[in-house]
């Protein structure tokens, strides 16, 4: 017993070496991007199979009213991916990648809260609910997906970048998978679980750094400084024009 007890222990240990061995050595920060992309998915995969189900079966919107839905969501999620997209470039990317992450758990608010069509309609164009499917195949959403796509670029420097979106879609195909199982629950049950993932999703990214800010602030603290070691030189110069004048001084005075 005392021999099994050890073998199955070592079998443990040399699996656990074996998985530490091939977990890829990357930054803290694409890894919490994968975690809440992941999240993200899952909930993704639970909205994109009961939404349409839940306008027309639970609201009793008719087939006009729920293609509409979608087709408001297809239509604005390009634009507004565009729009992020170029604040991102010229601001923050974590901010605007915070920004756009908050639409989801939003919209999914929204759904749940009314059944007045014009908020259905804004709830589509945040969610994004209209972009072929893309939140039940596991995207992250066509608004947020430029601006994640960025940040992970930024942070994928010398890493193989082909590995790394490799497994970030491997991580957002099975979690869209487990998310779409949830369409056995209840609507509203599914929507809560929805939003919380949406919402933790949201919180996982907080603490990444963003690298465009950090090299503006090193910019700023050079250009900043530039003065300083100017005056710095400046200084030396004059102690060191001043202490000539006076060995000059003590010279002449020996002198005569």
């Amino acid at each position: 017993m005392i021999i099994s007890f050890v073998y199955g222990w070592v079998i443990w240990f040399l699996y656990g070496l074996f998985l530490i061995s091939i977990v890829p050595n990357w930054d803290r920060d694409v890894w919490l991007l994968l975690a809440s992309r992941g999240v993200r998915s899952i909930a993704g995969g639970a909205l994109g199979v009961i939404t349409g189900l839940y306008l027309y079966y639970y609201l009793h919107l008719s087939l006009t009213a729920v293609g509409i839905f979608f087709g408001v969501g297809a239509f604005t999620a390009p634009l507004m991916s565009l729009l992020f997209g170029r604040l991102g470039d010229r601001y923050s990317r974590k901010a605007i990648l915070l920004l756009t992450l908050s639409f989801l758990p939003i919209a999914t608010a929204i759904l749940l809260l009314t059944n007045y069509y014009p908020l259905l309609l804004l709830a589509a164009a945040l969610g994004g609910f209209g972009t072929a499917g893309a939140l039940a195949s596991g995207s992250v959403g066509a608004v947020a997906a430029p601006v994640q796509t960025a940040i992970l670029a930024d942070k994928t420097e010398g890493l193989d970048r082909s590995m790394v979106y490799a497994v970030f879609n491997l991580v957002s195909g099975a979690s869209s998978a487990i998310g779409a199982l949830l369409a056995n629950l209840s609507y509203r049950e599914a929507f809560y679980i929805a939003l919380t993932l949406s919402a933790v999703s949201f919180f996982i990214v907080l603490p990444i750094r963003d690298e465009r800010v950090v090299r503006s602030i090193n910019q700023l603290f050079t250009h900043l400084s530039q003065p300083l070691n100017i005056l710095n030189d400046a200084l030396n110069l004059w102690g060191w024009l001043n202490s000539g004048y006076g060995w000059c001084f003590t010279w002449w005075s020996s002198c005569g």
